[in-house]
C-alpha cells in the first residue's frame, strides 16, 4: 500500500486504532463527567449550559433566577458547585 493511501486513512494501523480508541474513551469520560455535573446542578435548581466564547473556547454558564456566572472549564464548574454547597449529590 502506498504512503498516499496510508495518509488518506485507507489503512488503519494498530497504533492508529489504539489512539482512536483512547481518544474515544477519553471523550466519552468527559461527556459523562459533564452530563453528571449538569444533572447534579439541575437537581439543585441551577442550570449549566456549555457554550463557545467569542474565541471559540468552551465555557460553561451557570444560572439560577437572574444570577449568572461564567465558568472557564469543567473543573471550575465542579469547584463552583462545591463552593455553593451543590456538589456531588
Amino acid at each position: 500500500m502506498s504512503a498516499q493511501e496510508k495518509a488518506a486513512g485507507v489503512l488503519v494501523t494498530p497504533e492508529a486504532s489504539e489512539e482512536r480508541t483512547h481518544h474515544d474513551s477519553t471523550a466519552a469520560a468527559l461527556r459523562k463527567r459533564e452530563s453528571n455535573l449538569i444533572a447534579n446542578a439541575a437537581l439543585r435548581g441551577i442550570a449549566i449550559v456549555r457554550i463557545e466564547d467569542d474565541y471559540g473556547k468552551t465555557v460553561y454558564i451557570a444560572s439560577r433566577y437572574a444570577l449568572t456566572r461564567q465558568l472557564d472549564n469543567l473543573d471550575d464548574a465542579e469547584r463552583f458547585l462545591e463552593q455553593i454547597g451543590a456538589g456531588h449529590g
